[in-house]
């Protein structure tokens, strides 16, 4: 996640202040869009990348010993961008000061993770079950905060920032799926 963090914090300076001075619907939707769509297509390629080079990567930055850590990235990288989104959408609950729905959103995430992850280790590898879970949690994250977003600030998405977004998720599936094998 840390090569997501890099987009996310340099976004974060300018994207949690300009929400707060939106002072229409309009506006705190214009936000919310450009963010997602810049951030999701920079997240796509960044994540495609470290998918397509995830063992050689392991190896740069750590050793061949570290290899067998394939698998925790096949589903986490997915996982990660997920992450990005729900990161961008839970964001305009800060700076409506909406810190209850926040803690909210973030807990009923990690007991996601908590039960997929005990859950699934009947069927699946442990690796794979934290993988899986962590889809999960961020999927539950983002649903949470998707439609509250919807529901209370009336957030829709513009269309350029759902097709990003689509066209986003459907590039790092698509290279996960490819690149699932590789040692």
């Amino acid at each position: 996640m840390n090569y997501v963090t890099l987009v996310l914090s340099s976004l974060q300076t300018y994207y949690l202040p300009a929400l707060a001075r939106a002072r229409t619907t309009a506006q705190r939707n214009v936000h919310i869009s450009n963010v997602l769509t810049l951030a999701t297509l920079a997240a796509a390629v960044l994540i495609a990348t470290v998918a397509s080079l995830k063992p050689h990567l392991l190896t740069w930055f750590y050793s061949t010993e570290f290899r067998p850590g394939v698998e925790y990235l096949r589903w986490t990288l997915v996982g990660d961008y997920l992450k990005v989104t729900s990161w961008i959408l839970s964001i305009p609950l800060l700076a409506a000061a909406e810190l209850k729905v926040f803690l909210a959103a973030d807990l009923a995430a990690y007991s996601v993770f908590l039960g997929a992850a005990t859950g699934l280790t009947h069927w699946l590898t442990a690796a794979s079950s934290a993988g899986v879970a962590f889809v999960l949690m961020y999927a539950a994250h983002l649903l949470i905060c998707a439609v509250y977003l919807l529901r209370r600030r009336q957030f829709v998405p513009t269309r350029t920032a759902a097709l990003a977004w689509t066209a986003g998720l459907a590039v790092v599936v698509a290279v996960s799926v490819l690149t699932w094998n590789q040692t």
